[in-house]
Parts: structure tokens; C-alpha cells; sequence
């Protein structure tokens, strides 16, 4: 029920920005993201997201930014999540932040949004994000989709 709800509020959306004038319409870069993975972010109940003027603002699909923290005494593959206010409300859990962690570390852009907020769930199962590859539309023909005929080793 709940992808079908969200399925039609994007059709909405879509239908909306589309409709609007051109001049009033934000141009941005076409570009491909790739989902790396979706998560609960960890330690939420330690840090801001707690408060309630920033859960307010955790909506689904609302934009999050990650933060690389190599010298994190406590995970040297840290990978901070904040709002774009700049609330630091967790970090991308340990068991799955190597990847992600490599890839940032080799300057490929990173992206997240909130998939899922719920105040009522345990803290640490509260805030779902979905973390992105992003691919600018000028290097898109530099990476190579796999096809069925590609063998692995």
C-alpha cells in the first residue's frame, strides 16, 4: 500500500513540475544514480535527529549529505549522515560502510535520502536511508553496464 501511495505522489509530482514554466524550473545536470544500499542509520538516538524540530524534517525522499570521517577513532571507514541544515543524526552502519567508504575515498559523489522516518520505532530502526552512487551525465560513457554476456572471473 505504501509503494503504491508513494508511487502516486511522485506521479503527482512529476505532473506538477512538469506543467510548470521553464524560467520558474531549477536546471540541473542530468545524471545517473546508482543505489548502493539502504539502511537504518546508526546511532541516531546519540546525536540530533532526536530532536524534535529536525525529526519534523526527516520526510521520505527529503536529501541527506554524507560526510567521510577517516579519522573516526571508533571506524576508520565512518560515514557521517546529516540534514542539509547540517544536523548530524547518525552514521552509516559499520557492517556496511566499507564500499561505500572506498568509493568516497576515490572522490565519487555520494548521495542519501530519507526513505522512511517512524518515531515509533526503536530508535536505532527509525531513519531509513537509500545512499547513491552518482554518476554525472559526462562520465556516464565511461561506465559500462553489464551485460549478460560478460563473464565474472
Amino acid at each position: 500500500m505504501d509503494s503504491r501511495r508513494n508511487f502516486l505522489k511522485a506521479l503527482l509530482g512529476m505532473m506538477v513540475w512538469v506543467s510548470l514554466p521553464p524560467i520558474i524550473r531549477k536546471k540541473e545536470t542530468p545524471r545517473q544514480k546508482i543505489v548502493l544500499l539502504e539502511t537504518c542509520v546508526a546511532g541516531f538516538q546519540y546525536h540530533s535527529g532526536m530532536r524534535r524540530k529536525v525529526a519534523q524534517t526527516l520526510k521520505p525522499g527529503i536529501a541527506l549529505k554524507l560526510e567521510r570521517e577517516p579519522q573516526n577513532p571508533y571506524d576508520e571507514n565512518a560515514i557521517a549522515v546529516h540534514t542539509l541544515q547540517g544536523y548530524h543524526v547518525g552514521y552509516i552502519p559499520r557492517t556496511l560502510n566499507e564500499v561505500p567508504a572506498r568509493i568516497a575515498d576515490q572522490g565519487i559523489p555520494l548521495e542519501a535520502e530519507v526513505m522512511e522516518f517512524d518515531p515509533e520505532k526503536d530508535p536505532w530502526e527509525r531513519l531509513v536511508i537509500r545512499v547513491y552512487q552518482v554518476i554525472p551525465e559526462e562520465q556516464k560513457e565511461k561506465v559500462l553496464p553489464l551485460t549478460s554476456n560478460d563473464s565474472l572471473i
